[in-house]
């Protein structure tokens, strides 16, 4: 009786299973920059209001102090314009990063939607696999306890008649 080796599972699409991976490893760090993008901005938009909220404090200020400087004043309201603009453009610009994350992040699922495709394929083999595997060794199994049945029960027959 020749012992048999199970055939050792391949999945012919290991190839396209690491492809698709590294496609959606990558889409992974595109989301993360884009992430890091909007957070900037984010942070910038507050680093403006607070610079703003110091500029309307300081005007406020300025206007209750003896002796009104007017030309500091003109300056703080000059300054409180420019800064109101870089909030409004910074917005804008806030708006186009939260549009590109949104972007990135429809690409990560769809990276990860033909990932998943591959990676049930896959499973779905390697169930097959173990299944005609556990067949095979269950046929293997049947065949040497029916043998050994046969010899004892030709021993019996064979070795009481002598």
């Amino acid at each position: 009786m020749v012992e048999r080796m199970a055939k050792k599972f391949k999945f012919r699409l290991d190839v396209v299973e690491r492809v698709r991976r590294q496609a959606r490893d990558v889409q992974r760090r595109e989301v993360a920059q884009a992430v890091r993008a909007v957070t900037r901005v984010e942070d910038h938009i507050a680093a403006l209001g607070g610079q703003l909220r110091q500029t309307i404090a300081a005007t406020s200020t300025t206007l209750e102090t003896p002796g009104l400087d007017v030309a500091l004043v003109r300056m703080q309201v000059f300054h409180r314009g420019w800064l109101h603009r870089q909030v409004l453009l910074t917005q804008q610009t806030l708006a186009e990063r939260q549009r590109e994350l949104s972007t990135q992040r429809s690409k990560l699922a769809d990276a990860t939607k033909q990932l998943r495709v591959i990676e049930k394929l896959k499973d779905k083999q390697w169930r097959r696999h173990t299944t005609l595997v556990n067949r095979e060794e269950q046929a293997s199994s049947d065949e040497i306890s029916l043998a050994r049945y046969l010899r004892t029960t030709h021993a019996k027959t064979h070795g009481g008649a002598a």
